[in-house]
């Protein structure tokens, strides 16, 4: 690692009257590589917090990191992954915005001249790299109602077997295979991957690309928008780039059906989508070739979202979650099946007396009561029986832990006939 002297002299070489006393300079040494030069800075603070940081352009990434007392923080953008960078200033600060894996990052500075200075100079390393920002998408396949994408450049690819994609999972930088640490950021790298029946993986977490779907349909058929925070939450999603690549796959199945972008519904504070949603290929698909944000956005937004709500939706593909009334009885009694509000609807009718269930290794066609008012109400929704009990206890999903109840997903086959398979 380059010693504190060394960083000292290269900032004075670019700025000969730089505060050097800043104590986030001492952190610089732990961060920077041997071969990594600062080429660019400008002491600046994220809206809100009070401490002031520095943001340094080097020859490989942009870098801001921030030393108080108590606590350390370290933030890094690789030029090869920033999409845009945007400067504006009013009468106070300069504001710099940067958007890298569809997620908006800002940083405030009182030296309006500087961070506009090195906001183009990340500009110009920008404009050296490759031109990997659009990855394409070809060889669309289906397995049944199961969507998958086979996108190149090594973000999802698809194979007969589990396929690990050869990137790491917070600065989105390529990796080799078997290779233990990142090498541009130094995470332990674990492998984002994409299985044969549509699962992406990384370590414990698995999403089922079908719960995606259903799961922003039914946000729309409930007229709800979702913020970017409560997406990856609700997912279990711990770096932007998981939410990028998720996203970016579910708009390329709604492109490929040619259906109105699913993804529209996942929002920043604004309730706009981030700018990694208008790419190349969702634009040619709108038909809009404007800035990716200002009124013109919010215009295309606001008719992607009218055209949401307007499209009849397929929901006959549904994921349920057990459930149980608190009481674990091995008679299997107290046991069911917890389904959406968007699929009830959609897949269950009034008239009905009962539906009959399918269940996988099981003996018998299971029939369920819906002629009860606690299933049509808007908290319940539940379908009961002990034959669903001792299935989940003859797989070993029940009894569960507490608040980790299974999930299934449950397909409407035809008239009041539906099945369950286990995912």
């Amino acid at each position: 690692m380059p010693s504190l002297e060394t960083i000292k002299d290269q900032i004075i070489a670019i700025d000969n009257k730089f505060n050097l006393k800043l104590k986030s300079i001492k952190e610089l040494p732990n961060i920077l590589d041997d071969d990594e030069l600062i080429e660019n800075l400008c002491t600046a603070n994220q809206e809100g917090a009070p401490s002031v940081g520095l943001l340094i352009a080097t020859n490989k990434r942009l870098i801001f990191v921030k030393k108080s007392i108590f606590a350390s923080h370290f933030e890094e953008f690789p030029y090869s992954k920033i999409d845009s960078i945007h400067f504006k200033s009013d009468i106070l600060n300069g504001k710099v915005t940067i958007l890298s894996f569809g997620n908006n990052t800002e940083f405030l500075s009182a030296f309006k001249k500087k961070l506009q200075a090195l906001t183009e100079h990340v500009r110009q390393k920008m404009s050296e790299m490759p031109n990997n920002s659009e990855q394409t998408t070809n060889n669309y396949y289906h397995y049944g109602d199961v969507i998958g994408t086979q996108i190149q450049d090594s973000v999802l690819v698809k194979s007969n077997a589990e396929t690990q994609v050869n990137m790491c999972n917070k600065c989105g930088c390529k990796a080799e295979r078997g290779q233990k640490f990142c090498s541009n950021c130094g995470k332990e790298l674990t492998f984002l991957s994409l299985s044969e029946n549509n699962h992406m993986v990384e370590g414990k977490i698995v999403i089922d690309t079908v719960e995606v779907r259903n799961y922003l349909i039914r946000k729309v058929l409930d007229k709800k928008l979702v913020s970017y925070a409560k997406f990856r939450d609700d997912f279990g999603l711990d770096y932007t780039i998981q939410t990028f690549n998720l996203l970016k796959q579910i708009s390329r199945d709604c492109i490929e059906r040619n259906e109105p972008l699913l993804s529209a519904i996942v929002v920043n504070d604004d309730n706009l989508p981030g700018e990694g949603f208008f790419d190349n290929k969702t634009r040619t698909y709108l038909g809009y070739n404007g800035p990716a944000t200002g009124s013109e956005a919010k215009k295309i937004h606001q008719r992607e979202l009218d055209k949401l709500s307007n499209w009849k939706w397929d929901l006959k593909t549904m994921i349920v979650t057990a459930w149980n009334n608190g009481q674990h009885h091995k008679s299997g009694a107290g046991y069911g099946l917890k389904i959406s509000l968007a699929d009830r609807n959609q897949n269950f009718k009034k008239e009905w007396e009962h539906i009959v269930l399918e269940m996988p290794d099981y003996p018998k066609l299971i029939k369920v009561n819906i002629k009860k008012d606690s299933f049509w109400n808007g908290t319940c929704r539940e379908l009961i029986s002990k034959d669903i009990g001792l299935w989940m206890i003859s797989k070993g999903d029940a009894p569960w832990s507490d608040g980790k109840p299974p999930k299934y997903r449950m397909e409407h086959s035809s008239e009041n006939n539906f099945s369950i398979k286990s995912f």
